[in-house]
Formats: C-alpha cells, structure tokens, sequence
C-alpha cells in the first residue's frame, strides 16, 4: 500500500475515533473514568445537598440549618442567598438535607425530618456589589410543600432532584425502609401531586441514600443511551452509584478518603460530576469536590484501535496481493 494512501487511512481512522463519542451510545457513563481534580470550601456548615443552576451555571450547595451558599464552579461566590421572611423561617424546618434547581430562578428544597420538599422562589434581590447579589428566598408554611409520608426523624428525605426534560421530581429516603421516589407534584396549584416508588432500594446494596441526581440534566450526554440513568449517592457506603430507572447498576465509583460525609450529588451542562461533604475542604472545612473524567471517552478509544486495527490488515492484504502478482 503506498505511503500516501496508508497515511489517509490513517488518518480516516483518527478521525472516526475522535468522533466516535457523539456517534457512538455506551450503555453506561462508566464512573470509573471519573477522578478527583479539584477541592474547595463549600462555604456552609455541614453541607449536605447541592444542584447545578443551569440559568447561572453555578452551584448551589445548602448546609445543615438552613445555610446556602452559591458558588461558582472554581469555588468562588456567585451570590449571597439567605432565608426569606415568609413563614416562619428557619424554625419551620427540621432539617435541610437536600436542594434541587428548577429553573427561573426557582429551587426545591428537601426537609429531611419532615419527609417533604417545599418550592423556594426569590422574594427579594440586593445588589452587594462587584457583579455579586444577595437573594432572599420565601420558605415554609408560606411556599408550596408535597410530602412523601409521616415524620422520620433524622432518616427521611435526604435527596431530591428534578428533570428538566419531564418536570420529574426524583427523591430519596435515607434509611429504615430506604426509598427511591419519582414524583408528578405540580407546585403552581399547591404542591398537589403523587409518587411511586422507583425500583427496591435493596437492589443497591447499600447502608444509606444520601442523594440522587438525573445524567438527563446534563446536555453533555444529549442523545447517549445512558442519559436516563440516574446517580445515587451513598455517605455511608462511601460510593457513588449510576444505574438505571429499574435500580440495575452500571457503574460505580469508591469515594473512600475524599471527603467525610459526602452527602451531595450534581452534574453540570458539561458533564463535571461535582460532590459535597461535611468535611475535608480547606483546613477542614466542609468540602466541594470536583470530579471529572478524562477526554475522550474509552469508546473513542476502542474504535481508534479498531480503526488501527482495519488499516493494517488491508495494508497486509494489499501487500500480499502485490507479492502474488
């Protein structure tokens, strides 16, 4: 085979592979890709839940006693959110665990004791200079709340998430009768709604749910076969799991010595999975883990060997014919 004609099938077979990530549908995101790249300060006590904002692209992270913070995807403050005046406040929680954007500006809130999720909305905006706002949010018994059954003290909904494609509201309960919930609740007629449960928790084989998120929010993942999986995150297990809608995993990732109590879970519009913890961020704080995954995909390197592959046994064909003639 001439030298010309090998390097442009060569060449071909670079280029199927570099594009082998948008043309070819794995049936899994494959968490084992993913690693630990960056840590910083969570800027709340104890945090417990996060959710990427996909209107600000930022991060959103609540803490234990109704703390928020909202943060750039370098650490850095975006804005100063705050608890609002409507209702009672602080008092009319019993222990924030979970948080979930649903756009507009517009956020669910999950009250882990409670075992309900309540709509936050902005009822007030200051500007605090230097590009930076501070948002007041209206909270309970004044916003909008579904609930997911009687009080479970310190084991009730410890997650919650929404799909931007459906208007889904994803939930979990942490432990003593572990759930994986999906909801229809429509919060502009008060809250009203229903849920069933996902699939048998036991299926996950884990000691506690700490929080769910949906790969379908990412807009990396458009049109990839395991964009219906769902991200189910375990504090105690210290694992991140991905599986499907019918509780099958398909991948996971040990999350052993990153942080302690990592109780939160998102994914932003380019795929970067990022994590919350209690600890384990700058001199202890609570933590914000950045996980990312390296470019491209094990797919695309599999079809670029396999490309290699076909070259170079028509290349040894050619060669062969050659002889023969």
């Amino acid at each position: 085979m001439p030298l010309k004609s090998l390097r442009a099938a060569l060449l071909a077979a670079l280029a199927g592979a570099a594009l082998a990530p948008s043309l070819s549908h794995a049936q899994a995101l494959d968490l084992s890709r993913y690693s630990l790249s960056a840590t910083y300060h969570a800027m709340v006590g104890e945090a417990s839940g996060i959710t990427y904002n996909w209107d600000n692209d930022s991060l959103f992270i609540v803490g234990d006693s109704l703390q928020f913070s909202e943060l750039t995807k370098t650490g850095e403050i975006y804005s100063y959110p705050l608890p609002g005046s409507n209702g009672s406040g602080i008092e009319a929680f019993k222990d924030s665990e979970g948080i979930a954007y649903i756009g507009n500006g517009q956020y669910l809130l999950a009250d882990e004791r409670a075992m309900t999720v309540s709509l936050m909305v902005p009822e007030a905006t200051w500007d605090m200079g230097g590009g930076k706002t501070r948002t007041a949010y209206s909270s309970k018994p004044g916003a909008p709340t579904y609930t997911f059954g009687p009080e479970s003290p310190n084991q009730g909904i410890e997650g919650v998430t929404w799909e931007r494609s459906t208007g889904t509201v994803f939930a979990i309960k942490e432990r003593r009768e572990q759930g994986v919930f999906e909801a229809d609740i429509d919060f502009a007629n008060g809250a009203s709604g229903s849920h069933v449960s996902l699939f048998d928790p036991a299926l996950l084989g884990v000691q506690s749910l700490s929080d769910i998120s949906v790969l379908s929010n990412s807009t990396a993942f458009a049109g990839r076969s395991f964009a219906d999986n769902l991200l189910i995150l375990s504090a105690t297990s210290q694992v991140l799991l991905e599986v499907t809608r019918t509780g099958e995993i398909v991948s996971r990732l040990d999350l052993t010595g990153m942080a302690t109590k990592i109780e939160g879970v998102t994914v932003d519009n380019d795929g970067v999975i990022y994590l919350v913890g209690e600890s384990g961020g700058p001199s202890g704080a609570s933590a914000l883990l950045v996980l990312t995954a390296p470019v491209p995909e094990p797919e695309a390197y599999a079809m670029m060997l396999a490309g290699l592959a076909a070259v170079g046994a028509f290349a040894r064909r050619r060669s062969a014919a050659l002889r023969k003639a």
